[in-house]
């Protein structure tokens, strides 16, 4: 993620004179980078301890491991925030007389930061895993473009911290914008070689009335073999007593521009319960499933449809009862 070197630096060296030494002049207006860009996910889909194996529904199993695929990148994303929020006010003392909405860049290996007992605690408490990082390591970043935007604006503020470094054969980047009350947050990391490309884009917002959304797209290229993945999910928390989640989730696979595999489903999900209605195509066969399931993600009704089957996949009187 970050370059970083052991410590035996003097320390004078990494003195930030962001105000100057015995001068009257005003200080700069400190800039915060948002801490979390997460939503609380349903309590039937957090991870509990082991208890009475009951039988889960397919489509209660698929909504798990999506939540799961972005609690793990809404945590390397906070990471780059913990990290970036030790040097954003350098950032933003260094580009304060650059024009709204132009570009500051900071060249690779100008910012650095101390990995202290205070950031080891609480890189720990986002990760759950001791970093890899050494207590007093300088850790460098590598080339920081920055942007301003007009107040009118959805974000504020811009963030491409490139990470890939002396990689010549792979580039790498975190984008990070956010508003100035943190209610719109939007993160990209990009990553691409000769081998691969692939872009995730999560977008967080949180409405006046206090509903909260988090937005996932993902694509993954294989240029070795010419397929892709795509993968999309909105996850939309509603101000109601049920604590009700409504769930959007698509996920494509093409192979060499031909769709082998489709997934999209929509459904709720609440503390007392839930359904997901889903369909997909896998190697040309279309299935559709309706499944209903209680707060714990245990299975109450399956109904389902496959095009061989004596069924309309429209009128779900129809379908199959498991």
């Amino acid at each position: 993620m970050l370059k970083y070197i052991l410590k035996l630096a003097i320390l004078s060296l990494l003195i930030l004179q962001i105000w100057g030494c015995g001068t009257m002049s005003k200080p700069e207006e400190k800039l915060f980078v948002p801490k979390k860009i997460s939503i609380e996910m349903p309590k039937a889909l957090q991870s509990t301890k082991k208890s009475v194996r009951k039988k889960k529904s397919l489509a209660y199993t698929e909504l798990k491991e999506d939540v799961e695929y972005l609690e793990n990148l809404r945590t390397d994303v906070e990471v780059y925030l913990l990290f970036l929020s030790q040097v954003i006010n350098q950032v933003n003392q260094r580009c304060k007389n650059i024009s709204t909405n132009k570009t500051c860049i900071i060249p690779e290996e100008e910012l650095s930061f101390i990995f202290d007992k205070t950031i080891s605690n609480q890189y720990t408490a986002l990760t759950h895993e001791r970093a890899e990082y050494e207590i007093d390591d300088i850790l460098f970043f590598g080339e920081i473009k920055f942007i301003k935007y007009a107040n009118n604006s959805k974000y504020h503020y811009h963030v491409t911290m490139d990470t890939s470094f002396e990689n010549e054969d792979e580039y790498s980047s975190e984008t990070i914008e956010w508003s100035k009350d943190e209610k719109n947050i939007l993160t990209i990391y990009k990553e691409e070689s000769s081998t691969l490309k692939s872009e995730i884009q999560i977008d967080y917002l949180k409405k006046e009335r206090g509903e909260k959304s988090i937005i996932v797209n993902d694509s993954y290229i294989d240029k070795t073999n010419n397929s892709l993945d795509k993968f999309h999910f909105k996850l939309v928390k509603k101000l109601d007593v049920n604590e009700t989640y409504k769930v959007i989730s698509d996920s494509e696979t093409f192979n060499h521009t031909i769709e082998v595999y489709s997934f999209n489903s929509q459904g709720e999900l609440s503390k007392n319960g839930g359904f997901l209605d889903f369909e997909g195509v896998d190697n040309g066969d279309f299935f559709r499933e309706y499944e209903t399931f209680n707060g714990d993600g245990s299975l109450l009704n399956i109904l389902y449809c496959y095009e061989e089957l004596a069924c309309d996949m429209e009128d779900k009187e129809s379908w199959f009862k498991e």
